[in-house]
This record gives structure tokens, C-alpha cells and sequence, in this order.
């Protein structure tokens, strides 16, 4: 049997499954991004506490006097909430900039309220790719006087 890939929230738990017949019966070895998992010898591999740290490919090897087989790659995937640092606010004129610190992988857009009591965020485009730094975003021509409230919104 082949392991599957796994997509599993940030401290959650994944597990992987991979098996072999032969005699005598295999030994197995699982491996993480090519290098071998202490310990991770039998035919399932169980993480806990799963972390950005945990992402990557892992695979079994089984082995006997006769030889041995690798098994295909499956992939982990370890969901992880956005953040967003708040890096500075600026003016220039007519112009509102935020900055923010950004993940890769997710976009981040610029929405405002004139009011609290406004029913609905407008959203100000276009939206921001993360970059894993810093990125601003910019709310051009605001009328002078006008009061405003900014969020930040990651997807």
C-alpha cells in the first residue's frame, strides 16, 4: 500500500500508512525530505502537533534480505492561520498607506468604513500577494476631511 497526501491544521495530527509483503518480513525506514525519521519503523508514521516545520514529502522504505522498495512520495500540508503585523500607517495628501508584514502565499486587500455603523466593508483595490515582508497597501485620493476606518483582510 501506497501513503497518501494530508492536509491537516497547525497542531493537529497526520498520519501516513505504507506497507510491504515478503519473506522474511520487511523492515521499514520513513524518510522526511530524503533524510530518515528516528524511530519511524513500522508501517505508520504518526506526527502530532503538526507545524510549518512538519511540511514536506515523506516516504517508506521496505527492506528484507532480498532487497528492497520505496514507496511514492505523499505530501504534508500544515494549514496555518495568517497573521498580520502591522508595520506602519502613513499620509501623503490624499493618500492612506498600510503597511503590513506578509505571508507568501495568501493575498491581503485594503477595506474601509466611513462609519462603524457603516453595513459593509468597501473593499479598495487591487489586492496585495504576500512576499513573506513587508507589503503596503494604498488608498489613493480620500476626500480631505473625511474620516475613515481600515482593515486589513488576508485570503
Amino acid at each position: 500500500m501506497q501513503p497518501t497526501n494530508v492536509i491537516v491544521a497547525q497542531g493537529g495530527s497526520a498520519s501516513f500508512f505504507a506497507s510491504a509483503s515478503g519473506v522474511p518480513a520487511p523492515a521499514y525506514q520513513w524518510l522526511f525530505n530524503g533524510g530518515a525519521v528516528p524511530g519511524a519503523t513500522t508501517t505508520l508514521l504518526s506526527l502530532n502537533n503538526a507545524q510549518a516545520s512538519n511540511i514536506g514529502n515523506y516516504h517508506a522504505v521496505a527492506t528484507n534480505s532480498a532487497g528492497s522498495v520505496t514507496s511514492s512520495v505523499a505530501h504534508l500540508t500544515v494549514l496555518i492561520p495568517p497573521t498580520i503585523g502591522l508595520a506602519g500607517i502613513g499620509a501623503n495628501g490624499t493618500n492612506i498607506s498600510i503597511s503590513v508584514n506578509a505571508v507568501a502565499g495568501l493575498k491581503y486587500s485594503l477595506e474601509y468604513k466611513n462609519s462603524l455603523t457603516d453595513p459593509a466593508w468597501t473593499p479598495v483595490p487591487p489586492p496585495v500577494s504576500g512576499i513573506n515582508g513587508l507589503i503596503t497597501l494604498t488608498d489613493t485620493n480620500v476626500p480631505a476631511a473625511l474620516i475613515r476606518f481600515y482593515r486589513v483582510n488576508a485570503f
